[in-house]
């Protein structure tokens, strides 16, 4: 497809093989080291034609709120578009504090990913890189146990 791009800090990146595509990544900085996640999403359709976008999302506040930046929604302009009906979100939440979340579809569950930090949700506590799959609940309460980055990622079940 001839994209050749560099992923920075906050930038997420979507691509749709469908077809096939060609594809190759590398660490081009000599001296830091990477992290990132790489999550594969199995579309609602095969063979779609390839596609692409990346965006970053420094700039959001998310502070205390999330923020979607995967969506299935193609009018919502601050998301990155996926074949899917899978929502990928973010936020930066404080110690102390509780944010709900309800799910977009009861076939949908949630997976949610512990960034930075420490939180409780689902009588469980989860600390840096930790997560936990939850399922069959129209909604969950996340608590801060310390100041937490999260990356919560609601996809269908079946």
């Amino acid at each position: 497809m001839g994209n050749v791009r560099n992923i920075e800090t906050g930038d997420v990146q979507i691509m749709s093989a469908g077809k096939g595509v060609k594809h190759s990544e590398f660490n081009g900085d000599q001296k830091e080291l990477v992290k990132f996640l790489q999550i594969w999403i199995i579309p609602q359709e095969m063979n779609l034609t390839p596609g692409y976008d990346q965006k970053s999302y420094l700039h959001l506040d998310r502070h205390n709120k999330f923020v979607t930046i995967v969506s299935p929604d193609v009018s919502d302009s601050d998301a990155v578009h996926i074949h899917q009906d899978a929502y990928f979100n973010i936020v930066d939440l404080d110690e102390g504090n509780t944010i709900p979340y309800t799910v977009h579809s009861e076939r949908n569950g949630i997976y949610l990913f512990v960034l930075e930090g420490k939180v409780q949700v689902a009588d469980e506590i989860l600390s840096r890189r930790d997560a936990i799959g939850i399922y069959e609940l129209d909604n969950i309460e996340i608590k801060a146990e310390y100041n937490a980055k999260l990356l919560l990622i609601e996809v269908p079940m079946f």
